[in-house]
Formats: C-alpha cells, sequence, structure tokens
C-alpha cells in the first residue's frame, strides 16, 4: 500500500537542494607570472560579476571561494601570503554580493578551523560595509 502524504525532504536532502542550485565563482589566483598580476583582479572581478548574473537569471545562490592553498606551508611567510590573497579574494566576493563561501580550503591546515572560519566571516562583513 502506497502512502498519499507528500514526502517531507530531510535537512540533508534540503542541503543537496541547495548545493545543486548553487553556482560557484571561479577565481584565478595564479601569481607565479608576476609580468600578469595586474589582470588578477580585474579577471576575478568580471569572473564574478558574470557568475552573478547567472545566479540571478537562474534564480541560483552564488558561492565564493579562495584558492592558493597549494601555497600553504609550515613557514610562518607562506602561512601570511596566502591569508592575504585569501582576505583579498573574500573581499572581491564579498563587495560582487555573493550569497556564501566554501570554505573548505580557506580553513586547510588551520590551527583553529573554527576561528579561522570567524575570521572570514568578518573580512566579508568589513568588505560589504
Amino acid at each position: 500500500m502506497e502512502s498519499s502524504a507528500a514526502h517531507t525532504p530531510t535537512k540533508a536532502e534540503l542541503k543537496a537542494r541547495k548545493a545543486a542550485e548553487m553556482r560557484g565563482a571561479p577565481f584565478l589566483a595564479y601569481r607565479d607570472d608576476k609580468s600578469k598580476e595586474h589582470l588578477l583582479e580585474p579577471l576575478n572581478r568580471d569572473a564574478l560579476q558574470i557568475a552573478m548574473r547567472v545566479a540571478r537569471e537562474t534564480g541560483t545562490l552564488l558561492a565564493g571561494d579562495v584558492c592558493n592553498t597549494n601555497l600553504w606551508s609550515d613557514e610562518r611567510a607562506s602561512q601570511l601570503a596566502v591569508r592575504a590573497m585569501f582576505d583579498e579574494q573574500v573581499a572581491w566576493a564579498a563587495e560582487a554580493g555573493v550569497d556564501c563561501f566554501v570554505a573548505g580550503s580557506a580553513v586547510y591546515g588551520a590551527d583553529d578551523p573554527a576561528k579561522a572560519i570567524a575570521a572570514l566571516r568578518a573580512r566579508a562583513a568589513a568588505a560589504r560595509a
């Protein structure tokens, strides 16, 4: 016998559905070729605007992300350089109006991931202010 009651989605199903509806904003953060570093900001800002337009036209969310985690190491200088890149990328995405951030790579290697996420939230809030 089949139930006539409508299926109520679980939290996990709702999260999966939202994730499927999300559009990711690509980031270009290749910094090894210093002769092209001047292109990073305009390319990222243009990519964010295109992604935002698509997200709004399709009724989906736009997720920001950070990249260049491959540069992270145990050395303090590396960590400071990567955090500066994260700050820059978070600011660009927040200023573009992203709906959320994928923070996995932003907290990679963090001593305190919750503290790293709190810092990202603060940076995003400051960029939007």
